[in-house]
Parts: structure tokens; sequence; C-alpha cells
């Protein structure tokens, strides 16, 4: 065997693989897809391609290509979607206990400080009881006179309000600028909240389920961001307010 035939048999081989197509809940891909991609593509030296849904290309960029699939979101979280097309060589399946490898999100700027970020979740059709009513918000917002406010989220899931900067929509690039830009995230259960983890922003949530309450303070918390939790599903705007004042 000649030296340049004993130097190509010793490099790793790179192996093409296409994932996806992810379409269930946006906490769920953070914490259970996307990062463990990123361990599989860094350790077993693959050339990913990620499919994923139109706005979530950040997640996958820093060790993939990127194609788009136009699905519906399932609120079925324990569904694990493995014949949704297009047909790929590793389909969506539970990587809950596999390796992870995750990334911070956003870069800090003063133009995009604010003092808090409101997620209030406003689902149509999938356990809408979670939702925080708008009269709890209503009561809370005025109470927090001086503060740079904005709310953020899709503009047909989330509440936006009066008196407050509306960024309901954008990219999720220019959220994670602004989550790491920020004092405060608060806001009821969400994938919004979850990834607040990722984007060094401390926050206020709250459920009234005890395996979401530890995912937030342990499980799908890997860099620790500071969380204040409540748990409850529908606490009053006096507790949340009590809890945001040791926040901030």
């Amino acid at each position: 065997m000649d030296e340049c035939e004993c130097r190509s048999r010793l490099l790793p081989v790179t192996k093409k693989v296409t994932t996806g197509a992810w379409v269930g809940e946006f906490g769920w891909e953070l914490f259970c897809w996307q990062a463990q991609l990123r361990y599989k593509a860094k350790n077993e030296s693959l050339e990913m391609t990620c499919i994923t849904r139109k706005g979530h290309k950040l997640l996958y960029q820093d060790f993939a290509k990127v194609r788009y699939f136009d699905a519906n979101s399932y609120a079925d979280t324990y569904k694990w979607h493995t014949k949704v097309p297009p047909k790929c060589d590793f389909a969506v399946c539970d990587m809950t206990r596999a390796p992870a490898l995750y990334v911070k999100y956003g870069k800090a700027s003063e133009d995009k400080k604010y003092d808090i970020l409101i997620h209030a979740r406003n689902r149509k059709g999938n356990r809408t009881g979670d939702n925080w009513k708008r009269e709890n918000w209503l009561k809370l917002i005025p109470e927090l006179e001086g503060k740079r406010i904005a709310t953020i989220g899709t503009k047909t899931q989330a509440m936006g309000f009066e008196n407050t900067d509306d960024l309901r929509g954008i990219p999720l690039s220019d959220l994670a600028d602004y989550m790491a830009s920020s004092a405060l995230l608060i806001g009821s259960s969400s994938g919004a909240m979850h990834f607040g983890s990722l984007c060094n922003i401390q926050s206020v949530v709250w459920s009234g389920v005890s395996r979401t309450i530890n995912r937030y303070k342990d499980i799908w918390n890997p860099f620790k961001t500071k969380t204040f939790t409540i748990g409850k599903n529908h606490p009053t705007a006096d507790e949340v307010l009590r809890v945001m004042s040791d926040a901030l």
C-alpha cells in the first residue's frame, strides 16, 4: 500500500443523509430533534440535509443544508411522525435520550433590548384551556408602567396589546437576537418560552403540569438559564407580578 492510499483509508468517510421532516411542536423540535441531529452530524462525519418548516433554518444551518417542507403542526407531542413525506434516510423518531449538542442563539445589542418580552399564547384549536386569558394580561400590563415591553409569537397564535411593541411574526433569527438582548421573558408554557432558554434570557413561566415545570428547570435547560416557575395553569395577575418582581 503506498502512502497516498494509506492516508485516504485513514480519513473519515463522509456519508450523505437526509433527515426529517419535523412537523411536531416547536419545543420538542428544540430538545428532542435538532440538537440530536447536530451531535450525529458532527460525530459521525455526516453531510446532512435537514427538512423542516419554513422559518426554522436557524436551528440547522450551522451543521446541515436545509430543505423546506410545508406541513401543518401537530399537537400530539407523543406521536413521532415517521410517515410524513418526503422520504428521507433518517426519519423523525423519539431521540429524547440520544446524545445532543446544543448551541446558544441570538446576538445581544442595545437597539433590540426590552425590559420584558411577552408571549401571550392564544391557541385556537389545540389545548385552548392552557391559554392565559386576555383579561389576565390586561390586569398585568398596566402594572408594568415604565417598562419597555414587546409581544412575540405568531400573529395567529399569540395576542398583542396596546402600549406594547408588536414583534409577532418576525423571523426566528431576529427573535433570537431580541431574546438575547432583553431582560425577561414571560408567558405560559410554550415553544417560544422553551426557545428562550437557548437565547440566554431569564423567564417567568407557568404550567400546572409538574413534568413541564421540570423541563424548564433542568431537562430542557442545557445552559441553566435562570427560570422562575409557577406551578399553575392559571395563576392570578398578582401571582405573576410577585414572581416577576423577584426576577427584575
